[in-house]
């Protein structure tokens, strides 16, 4: 982490403030979502973005590929269930 606050005991003024400082941890953008996959927030981000991170934003939700990839993958059945810990590269979920 940046600073000795834990993140549990840190105050954020916004959702965006929250995704900037979990971006700056992760050393990649975030996004956050509901359960419904609309868009809550989301980090600055380099002068790139990919398609998904750019459709998701301007329409305000994830769009229906990539939510279908991500349930034919078993990503989102993991995460509900509690078995994913981290969805960036290199982790183990």
């Amino acid at each position: 982490m940046k600073d000795n606050t834990s993140l549990f005991q840190k105050k954020f003024q916004s959702l965006e403030e929250f995704a900037d400082y979990i971006s700056g941890i992760l050393g990649g953008p975030v996004t956050i979502e509901d359960a419904g996959h609309r868009l809550l927030a989301y980090s600055t981000h380099s002068d790139y973005s990919d398609e998904a991170r750019v459709s998701t934003i301007m329409s305000r939700r994830v769009p229906e590929n990539v939510i279908s990839r991500l349930w034919k993958d078993g990503v989102i059945r993991r995460f509900t269930n509690g078995r994913i810990r981290s969805l960036f590269p290199g982790s183990r979920t």
